[in-house]
Formats: C-alpha cells, sequence, structure tokens
C-alpha cells in the first residue's frame, strides 16, 4: 500500500488529468503503520462563501508540518480551509500529510511542472524559462560574472548570497492569480512555509472588505535592524525603502552609496540612480520616491486576486525583470533580486496588516536571524511571541534546525505535538522566567601561562564543533560568549559600552556592579534611571537582576561581594546557565567552556586589582569541577599547575610549541579529553 500514493499520482499525470489533487489523509496505515495518502482529483478552487483558501509554496516537509498544523489547530472550522500547496517534490507532501490527517484541514497538491505547463497555457511564461535566467551568475554556487556588472549594476555585501532568491518557487508567487486553479477567487492567503500561526486565519481572509482602492495585498510592515553600537538586532517596527536592506540605498544618502576604490561591495555603480529613477518611470509613470514606501515582507500575507489581475501587476513585475536583465541592476542571488523586484513591481500597492485587519493582525517577522536573547537584551519579552498572530522564522535559522534558538524554536516544538497557543504560552513564559536547564554532559577551561597564540588557535578549532559551548576571538556570533570573558577591565568597553558581549565579560559587570548596587532603589525598583552612569545603561536589567538575587543590605543601598559574583559568574557559564547575561550557548551544546590566562589570577595580593584571587578561582574550580586543558608553555611545573593538581581535578597538559606544530592532533586529543565526537 506504500506504492499506492505514488502510483495514483503517476497515474493522473500521465492520464491528463487535472494536475490539483485533494490529499485525503484516511486513518488506513500499512503493515509498517504509516498513514496511506489518497489522491482525488478537483480541478479548480471553490468559491463557496465560507471557504477560506491559502497558498503555499514548499518542498520541506518540516516547514510544511509547521505551518499547516497551526494552521489548523487555531481554524475554529478547519474542514472549510483549503490550502494548496505547490511543490517540486511531490515526498515531501506525503510525508506532511502523513502528520496532519488528523486535523481536518484540505490539502491540495500542484506538482511545479504542471503548474508552469498551465501558465504557459494561459499565455504566460515564468522568468526562470526565459533565456535570460542565470545569466548574471555561474556555476552551482551561484557565483556573479564579472563581465556582468556595470555601471548600473548594485553590488551586494557578501551576506547578501543565496540561490533562494532565483528559485522558480520563490518567483512562482508573481504568477498566482493566473493558475487554472484560482481562476475563480477574489483573493487567497500566500503563506510560507517557516510559520506558526496563532490566529484564525479566516480573519486574514476577512480582511481584504478594508483593503484601501489600489491595494493588492496585506503584509507584514515591522522589522528589526541591526545596530553596530550595539552588536545586536533591534525592534524598530515601521521603516520605508530608503532604510531598508533589501535594496541598495540601507539608509544611506545616496552619495554614501557609490562604489569606489576598496569599496566593492554593498555600493552601486556610477549610473545605478540615475538609471533606476528613469526606468521606474517608464514602468510608473510617477517619480521614484524610496521615502514614502513602507517596507513589507512577504511570510503571511493576503492577495485580492481581482485588484492583481485588473492591475496587471504580473506584467508590471516583468517588465521590471527584463529591465533587470537589460540593464544588469540586481544579481539573481541577492534579495535585491529576490524581493527588491518586488518592492518595485508592488510600488504603492501593499497595506500594512495593522491598518488592515480588526483586531489588529501582527506578525513577528525575522525570527530564524534573531535570538530571543537580543530580544531580551532590547526590552522585549516572552509576550512578544505570544501576543502574536503569525511567527516568521525567516532568516537561515529554522525552528526544525539543531542550531534553532531554544526559546524561539518551543512554539513550534509544541505545535508539532498538537498544542495550541494557549496550552504553549504558558511553557513560553516558564521557561523565560527561570532560565533553560540544560543537561551538559561535561564542562571545560582552556588555561595557557604562555603566548596567546596557541590558545587562540585552539578555540578557533573547537568552536568548530557544536557541541561545545566555546568561542575564539575571531567569532561572528552575536551572543556567543567572548573567548576573552575574564580578561581585566579596560577603556575598550567604554569605546563601546552599549554593546551586547560586554555583559558577559566578568570584569565590566565587576567594575560596574557596585554603583548599580549603590543605586539600587532608584534604577531598579523605581525604575528612574535618568541619572545611571551611560556605560551600563543598556545592562542595567542584567545587573539589576544580579543585585536583586546577590546583593547584602537595604535596598537603598546594597553591597556586592566581588569575590561572590565571580563564583556565581563561573558556576552560571560551566553549567551553562542562560539566566547569567544575554550571551548564550547554542542549542546543540553538550559541554560548556571558557578560556583563561595565568595572567588574569593573581597569587599577589598586591597585584593587579582587578585579577582575579587565586583562592576564589581555585575554590570556584573546586566547585564545579571542569576538565581542565593546561597549555603549557615551559618545562617545569608552575605554581598555576601545582594548585590545579592539588584540587583533584581532571587536567590534561599539552606543550604549546607542540599543540601550535601540530593542531589537527592537539584538537583530536582535547575533544577525546572532554568527551565529544571530533568534526
Amino acid at each position: 500500500k506504500m506504492a499506492v500514493g505514488a502510483f495514483l499520482w503517476a497515474s493522473l499525470l500521465l492520464a491528463g488529468q487535472p494536475f490539483a489533487a485533494q490529499l485525503t489523509l484516511e486513518a488506513e496505515t500499512d503493515s509498517l503503520g504509516t498513514p496511506v495518502v489518497a489522491y482525488n482529483v478537483m480541478e479548480v478552487a471553490s468559491t463557496g462563501a465560507d471557504e477560506v483558501h491559502l497558498c503555499i509554496f514548499s518542498g520541506r516537509t518540516e516547514g510544511l508540518v509547521g505551518t499547516l498544523k497551526s494552521v489548523a489547530l487555531h481554524a475554529q472550522e478547519p474542514e472549510k480551509v483549503h490550502v494548496w500547496i505547490v511543490t517540486d517534490d511531490i515526498s515531501a507532501v506525503d510525508k506532511a500529510g502523513s502528520y496532519l490527517s488528523d486535523t481536518g484541514i484540505n490539502l491540495h497538491a500542484i506538482n511545479l511542472d504542471d503548474a508552469v505547463e498551465d501558465l504557459k497555457t494561459n499565455g504566460y511564461k515564468p522568468i526562470w524559462l526565459w533565456d535570460e535566467y542565470k545569466t548574471s551568475v555561474y556555476g552551482p554556487d551561484g557565483v556573479m560574472r564579472q563581465e556582468w556588472v556595470n555601471e548600473n549594476t548594485a553590488r551586494p555585501f557578501d551576506w547578501d548570497h543565496d540561490l533562494m532568491h532565483m528559485h522558480r518557487l520563490n518567483h512562482l508567487r508573481f504568477y498566482i492569480p493566473h493558475l487554472s486553479q484560482f481562476k475563480d477567487l477574489d483573493r487567497i492567503i500566500f503563506l510560507d512555509d517557516d510559520l506558526i500561526v496563532q490566529t484564525d486565519v479566516r480573519q486574514a481572509w476577512d480582511s481584504k472588505e478594508n483593503f484601501p482602492k489600489g491595494s493588492v495585498m496585506a503584509g507584514t510592515c515591522d522589522f528589526w535592524r541591526y545596530r553596530t553600537g550595539l552588536s545586536s538586532y533591534v525592534f524598530e517596527g515601521r521603516s520605508n525603502y530608503a532604510r531598508s536592506f533589501t535594496l541598495p540605498q540601507g539608509g544611506r544618502s545616496l552619495d554614501h552609496t557609490y562604489c569606489y576604490g576598496w569599496k566593492k561591495q554593498g555600493c552601486v555603480g556610477g549610473n545605478h540612480w540615475t538609471n533606476l529613477n528613469k526606468r521606474f518611470e517608464e514602468i510608473h509613470g510617477k517619480k521614484y520616491k524610496p521615502w514614502d514606501q513602507t517596507e513589507w515582507n512577504f511570510g503571511y500575507v493576503l492577495f485580492d486576486l481581482t485588484a492583481w489581475r485588473k492591475q496587471k501587476l504580473t506584467d508590471i513585475y516583468e517588465k521590471w525583470m527584463k529591465v533587470n536583465y537589460e540593464d544588469h541592476i540586481y544579481p539573481e542571488t541577492s534579495v535585491m533580486f529576490g524581493l527588491g523586484i518586488a518592492y518595485m513591481a508592488f510600488y504603492d500597492r501593499v497595506s500594512c496588516w495593522e491598518d488592515v485587519s480588526k483586531p489588529a493582525i501582527n506578525i513577528r517577522d525575522g525570527l530564524g536571524y534573531i535570538s530571543f536573547s537580543e530580544m531580551q537584551f532590547t526590552g522585549m519579552t516572552d509576550s512578544y511571541l505570544t501576543s502574536a498572530s503569525v511567527l516568521h522564522y525567516d532568516g537561515k535559522s529554522k525552528p526544525w534546525m539543531a542550531n534553532a534558538d531554544m526559546i524561539l524554536r518551543i512554539p513550534y516544538e509544541k505545535t508539532l505535538e498538537g498544542l495550541t497557543l494557549k496550552e504553549y504560552a504558558p511553557i513560553v513564559k516558564k521557561v523565560v522566567k527561570e532560565g533553560l536547564q540544560r543537561n551538559l554532559n561535561s564542562s571545560f577551561l582552556v588555561v595557557t601561562d604562555g603566548s596567546y597564540n596557541t590558545a587562540y588557535s585552539l578555540l578557533e578549532e573547537l568552536e568548530k564543533n557544536e557541541q561545545l559551548c566555546i568561542s575564539s576571538p575571531k567569532s561572528t556570533d552575536r551572543v556567543s560568549f567572548p573567548a576573552e570573558m575574564f580578561e581585566p577591565y579596560s577603556s575598550n568597553f567604554e569605546k563601546t559600552p552599549n554593546r551586547l558581549k560586554n555583559q558577559c565579560y566578568f570584569s565590566f559587570v565587576s567594575h560596574h556592579i557596585q554603583e548599580v548596587a549603590q543605586n539600587y532603589h532608584q534604577w531598579c525598583v523605581e525604575g528612574d534611571r535618568s541619572q545611571s552612569n551611560q556605560y551600563i545603561a543598556q545592562h542595567l536589567p542584567m545587573m539589576c537582576s544580579l543585585v536583586a538575587k546577590h546583593g547584602e543590605g537595604e535596598n537603598s543601598d546594597k553591597k556586592i561581594n566581588r569575590m561572590d559574583l565571580f563564583s556565581h559568574f563561573f558556576e552560571r557559564l560551566m553549567t551553562g546557565d542562560e539566566s547569567l547575561s544575554a550571551c548564550t550557548c547554542p542549542a546543540t551544546t553538550t559541554s560548556a567552556g571558557a578560556f583563561i590566562h595565568t595572567d588574569y589570577v593573581s597569587f599577589n595580593k598586591k597585584g593587579n586589582s582587578d585579577a582575579i584571587p587565586a583562592n576564589v578561582f581555585l575554590s570556584s574550580l573546586e566547585a564545579v569541577r571542569p576538565k581542565i586543558i593546561f597549555l603549557k608553555e615551559g618545562k617545569e611545573d608552575s605554581r598555576f599547575e601545582r594548585n590545579l593538581e592539588a584540587l583533584g581535578l581532571q587536567v590534561r597538559t599539552e606543550s604549546s610549541t607542540d599543540c601550535m606544530n601540530s593542531m589537527t592532533k592537539c584538537v583530536e586529543n582535547v575533544q577525546q579529553f572532554i568527551g565529544v565526537e571530533g568534526l
């Protein structure tokens, strides 16, 4: 029976039957207990008054299951919800269907190749069939052709490179109104496959009646923006085309967007803006004013198909595509091509959900590239997730992936378990309040008494192992613990005082914590921070929490024992406690680690006041008992080494010179000692 679904699908295609098929998920199973999917032919979408039609383009089982199960769980009448899945991998639909058999929603599968044939019959030739398609890039990785670049071209940043932007399914959305299945529909809800829908989709369906004249789409208009000063993403809310990083201006004045000399990425050719303005006026008959256009995103949108057809929006989109290929404006693997051209085509035709829905539909965008730690750091709480209509995990970190944020993934995981928002919201709240509890197998500390070079090289190799929570100085992870978290305080902190990772350095916290303790009542209890130190303003929530837990004395004048604070800091770090600071360990962590140089530990009471007293450091080691990797510079036993041995800790001593000369072997030895598998 496992072959029945595939056989019926193939039979329908070979017989020339309509290629839309309803997936009827029966309770019947084969001998292995796997649900069997049966296909029933359904030619076009019904226009029944109470029916709601959704469209999703996907070949990812994990995405389909999470998105569609959340739709079903929150629909008051799931049996009236029809989901049309256009796919280039029918097996993914089969697998997803087996997880959705008890939801009551109606699934209809459309093979992508057949959808393309249907469009051609209806007079449309999708852009991926054009001769110009893929002319800006070459090779399996889509490397941009340098000969394609001219003075009209926008050169993307290195991070702006993804084959997804030129994928057929990404551009099929611009032909939705002309698919035969939807010829009788006046609207359709279009979904990405990385959503968790937490409200009834009928609310979105009914919002068409509130569209202003000329609007063809409602979508999300709230965004997160990266702030260099904080080294973190910050919720910005609404923005406009001129500030959007989807387009090359990116919030800069036009003079600062041009390429010159060393500036060869994230910039435009000398004729870019002149050409773009000319082409815009040719297509739209008016001047291009990016500051007047609200930035938006796909993900969870409602299309007015009647208005789309009337305004010939697909034709406008194709005009922009032809101009792009003729003038060499945006390379095909850039977000400028994948979404920026849509911004041009949909100019003056997009409404924001909050403006056309009552109660307002709100979309939490960006959950695939921001972390919950960043949310908290910038003032958000769990309610940001649980008050949302839809969660959108756009970005490279999807909630089903091993490296997904451990809090942001909870709604996805609980949806797969069959829980609704009302049921999993308390779970999210509890985890945020109490902190994530990790079951780590071990902890370790890399110690060196000599050159930093060997230690840094070792850290670079160890951080490649997803099982280890350890960073090198070259790490680009925004929320990982810094490599030098135990380094003494320096004026460098004052150059970037509000940087997220500052609060992950013990010296930064201990340097400022007493001031917070002395002003605890005013700053932390009353919330009056008007006279707070500018260097700690962004870090006060975390420091107030530390003072509340560990301060001694009255609220108006608490005191903090710096050495007790170190013991707390070190213990939380070695156990992977997420409540320590904004920094976190990867979701895949099985062993938490840190690095320290012996210079940071003082055996002399008259030594550096910022150094950690040896007795405090050693007592913390004895309490937590991490495994010690000692990169030794000399041959004689050092005082530090003798103290480690006296504690009876597991210590692996590696010659710093030998380790540097044979790093691969050194890394293998260290990973084996820690108790994790190699790369």
